[in-house]
């Protein structure tokens, strides 16, 4: 099992992890907002949809499963889930 880090964009990123991979955490690094989850590289990939939301601004989906809030330098908070 590997970490790995995956970029995200402001409502939904459409990321290819690995089947069954964990989703530890998201954070800002620089300008952009990133997600780190525990995968094993080793097994076929699988579609995840993220979104980041950003605060009073998005709708957020029905089922949709928190992950993290993150918070930019410029003062933009979002609210990053994985949508089901």
């Amino acid at each position: 099992m590997k970490i790995y880090k995956y970029k995200i964009e402001p409502e939904k990123t459409k990321l290819e992890l690995p089947r069954g991979a964990e989703i530890l955490s998201a954070n800002v690094k620089g300008d952009d907002a990133y997600i780190w989850a525990l995968v094993d590289p080793d097994v076929p990939l699988t579609d995840r949809v993220i979104g980041a939301y950003a605060t009073g601004y998005s709708n957020v989906p029905v089922g949709a499963k928190f992950i993290d809030t993150v918070h930019f330098q410029n003062g933009l908070v979002f609210h990053i889930f994985e949508v089901k």
